[in-house]
């Protein structure tokens, strides 16, 4: 049972050195201090800290985890705050904030599958909230080879010109930062390939053959190397490309 008094936040908290003694507390194997902590994180670390989104949904969720393997009040609180996103979800008539928080959940778990029906169901009843959402599940239909359920949200010439877009515009942030201390990683190509390449391995995979091609065409007007037909080469065979920088 969970000891809600294990750790109390002082007056004026500071919710990412909260978060960052999490790790101390679990080696320390202080488990309810590390629960009572990755509790208040996620109930109320935005009220501090607007800009903390990713990281609730990342590292405090991924250390929320981790301790439910090794603490069960921590794992039943993890399973019961992930039932909450969901119900909140529907009754938010799928806001993409809670879609997130439970793809999150979910993600950690290894129950991606619980995400993707979820979005099939969204997707069956209100086609434009699943357009919104549909960025942030597709990663989750690859994974569960859903193919067919991205075909409607497969929108190549907007797509591709928005990714294109960020790719220009991180590619000046990255040779502003050039000479640097403290450089900011080579991203901007590496997500730009990614993305198109996932678009043109989802075309294919759903039997669109020639809009493959065409994707592949304008993709090749931002970037044309050998490097990226090789990816593209590939995505035209179905296959989608890493999920990390190799």
């Amino acid at each position: 049972m969970l000891n809600s008094e294990a750790w109390l936040p002082p007056d004026d908290p500071d919710p990412s050195q909260v978060l960052d003694d999490v790790l101390g507390d679990i080696r320390k194997s202080q488990y309810d201090v590390a629960l009572c902590k990755l509790l208040w994180f996620h109930e109320h670390a935005l009220d501090y800290n607007p800009h903390l989104g990713s990281v609730r949904t990342s590292f405090a969720v991924s250390y929320w985890f981790k301790l439910g393997g090794l603490y069960s009040p921590a794992r039943d609180a993890f399973f019961a705050a992930r039932d909450r996103a969901e119900q909140a979800f529907k009754d938010s008539h799928f806001q993409w904030e809670y879609f997130m928080e439970l793809s999150a959940f979910n993600r950690q778990a290894d129950e991606t599958s619980r995400t993707v029906e979820l979005f099939k169901h969204v997707a069956e009843t209100e086609p434009e909230a699943a357009h919104l959402l549909y960025n942030l599940a597709e990663p989750y239909l690859i994974q569960n080879e859903c193919y067919s359920v991205c075909a409607p949200f497969l929108e190549t010439s907007q797509r591709l010109a928005m990714a294109a877009d960020i790719y220009r515009f991180e590619s000046e942030l990255e040779d502003a930062e050039r000479d640097s201390f403290s450089p900011i990683p080579k991203l901007a190509r590496f997500q730009y390939v990614s993305e198109a390449a996932t678009l043109v391995a989802l075309l294919v995979r759903n039997d669109r053959l020639a809009d493959a091609k065409a994707a592949c065409d304008i993709a090749l007007e931002t970037i044309d190397d050998a490097r990226f037909r090789k990816a593209l080469d590939k995505a035209m065979k179905g296959k989608f490309p890493a999920s990390r920088p190799e």
